[in-house]
């Protein structure tokens, strides 16, 4: 995936000589990083090249670097991906408001013009995260925590808060991360650096929604006409395909229509030999007509069962020619069981949203999932860190 990390100093400021170095030292573990810098802005990256079209584009009005794939509406239709670039390049800085609002894809953003002036923004979920932090009067923002951790001065001290959260919740809460100095941008905010100062503005509010106008017997259709529109947005005139195929119920969703529009689609299940996922893996196949690839080979974590499973899918000689046009775009699924399967949550959970409070549902989900962290992790003078 595309990185970028940045520095940022207010009107009437100059940045420091050595500035572009560091923060091409910084990201320069991702790969080849490429950098442009001006009197009060600098800008690093490095293009993962995975994405049709180019991630950075440099204009003598603005410019702007891309992570991820915006899905740009406009007029109704999704524009293609270079096109998306361009306008997000063209836009960003100026019309902020229009163009964020207008885009439905997983991305982050960073633009910027020869006055000095940026913005940077992430998705309206923030699965594409904007980390940032302020030191010396200098506001760094980057799409990786680790490149700011490399920076003199950012990660000095832990936040221990984050810590435990980690430990307990698999990630930090809140704005929260590892370190008191970086902070995270949330879902559907922007880092706004057009004036004199860094503003934090939410362009987009999940609670403030207006409401549904469907009828409900028509949601199903309507949920399903949505997400057969999202997966043919995202597709970039590919006629065969990478996908997992876990036995999940995103995957089996995706995979489905995929075949159905007609791609060729080459699945792959990594699952653990005599899992269910294997299994329902297996079943979805035969069901979509989609030739899938079983990795049977070692590994426990994730990381190496998956890439244990590309290398294998690479070698077998029945797949020879088969490779996708853009082979390392994967089609995935992750949180469907949560957002529409409701995995985590039990009757008493669904009571106490219903009659309770806020704050009685989240400690019901708490409970019944097991979220904390054990009183004995802590030393005595921190014991309170786990109630809070």
């Amino acid at each position: 995936m595309t990185h970028f990390v940045a520095a940022w100093v207010p009107p009437n400021q100059a940045l420091a000589p050595e500035t572009i170095d560091r923060l091409t030292a910084a990201l320069s573990t991702a790969g080849e990083v490429s950098s442009v810098t001006g009197i009060r802005c600098a800008v690093a990256f490095w293009d993962s090249k995975i994405w049709p079209g180019e991630s950075a584009l440099e204009g003598t009005d603005c410019s702007v670097v891309v992570a991820g794939d915006p899905v740009l509406i406009d007029g109704g239709r999704s524009v293609p991906r270079a096109e998306a670039v361009e306008q997000l390049r063209k836009r960003l800085l100026y019309e902020r408001q229009a163009v964020v609002a207008a885009a439905e894809g997983t991305y982050a953003a960073i633009a910027w013009d020869s006055t000095g002036a940026m913005l940077t923004c992430t998705d309206k979920l923030g699965v594409r995260p904007i980390y940032w932090a302020e030191s010396g009067g200098v506001v760094y923002v980057s799409t990786v925590q680790w490149a700011l951790t490399r920076i003199k001065g950012l990660a000095s001290t832990p936040d221990f808060r984050g810590v435990v959260e980690t430990c307990t919740f698999g990630a930090p809460l809140a704005d929260r991360t590892l370190w008191s100095g970086i902070r995270a941008l949330g879902a559907g905010e922007l880092i706004d650096l057009t004036g004199d100062r860094l503003h934090i503005r939410r362009y987009w509010d999940w609670t403030r929604l207006e409401p549904s106008v469907v009828p409900d017997a028509d949601l199903p259709r309507f949920i399903t006409a949505a997400f057969n529109q999202a997966v043919d947005d995202r597709l970039h005139g590919q006629g065969r395909v990478f996908a997992f195929l876990s036995g999940g119920m995103d995957s089996r969703l995706i995979v489905s229509r995929l075949r159905e529009r007609g791609s060729d689609v080459c699945a792959l299940n990594f699952a653990p030999p005599g899992s269910q996922d294997l299994l329902f893996g297996r079943m979805a196949a035969q069901a979509t007509g989609t030739q899938l690839f079983e990795f049977k080979g070692g590994g426990t974590t994730f990381e190496a069962r998956r890439d244990g499973a590309f290398a294998a899918w690479a070698a077998d000689p029945a797949n020879a020619g088969l490779r996708p046009v853009l082979d390392r775009l994967v089609w995935s699924g992750d949180g469907g069981s949560v957002a529409l399967g409701h995995v985590y949550l039990n009757e008493n959970i669904v009571v106490a949203a219903r009659t309770e409070d806020a704050n009685v549902a989240a400690r019901a989900i708490q409970v019944a999932n097991r979220y904390y962290a054990s009183p004995a992790s802590f030393s005595k003078r921190c014991r309170d860190l786990d109630r809070r």
